[in-house]
């Protein structure tokens, strides 16, 4: 392992070693959150790569044509294959076999965004708790 690696390591360590017993479930709590963050960063980046518009999707709709999967990657080409592939042929149940398409692409856009929100929110709190753990422990020191 090279030396400015192997230092970097040990200062890290170090540095938890020092935040106590608080420090191991927020650096996990932390890396948690970022891993989603990142997901999801991929997630929304696909879905607005190789968009199509929507005079497309009505065309490719129309005539009952899926996109090539090779041009369009995007939402709307999620939601038009989506939508012809479950599509009835009654205007009615196809105006709610959409909606239902709409539906379920919207639950995979905000899928994991409430947990990286409570995350979010724990975070501050974890280091709070070391602050006043590290506090108590600093009290007890000097009273002794």
């Amino acid at each position: 392992m090279p030396e400015f690696l192997r230092e970097n390591l040990e200062l890290m360590t170090d540095l938890i070693r020092a935040g106590g017993v608080v420090m191991v479930p927020l650096v996990i709590l932390s890396l948690v959150m970022w891993l989603l963050i990142i997901e999801r960063i991929f997630f929304f980046r696909r879905l607005y790569k190789k968009n199509m518009n929507s005079r497309t999707a009505l065309c490719l709709a129309r005539k009952n044509t899926l996109p090539d999967p090779k041009m369009y990657r995007g939402a709307v080409s999620l939601l038009v294959t989506e939508f012809i592939r479950n599509r009835s042929g009654s205007p009615q149940l196809d105006r709610h076999l959409l909606d239902a398409a709409v539906a379920r692409i919207n639950r995979r856009m905000t899928r994991s965004l409430a947990v990286i929100g409570v995350l979010a929110a724990m975070a501050p709190l974890m280091g709070l708790l070391g602050t006043v753990t590290g506090m108590i422990r600093s009290a007890d020191l000097i009273t002794s």
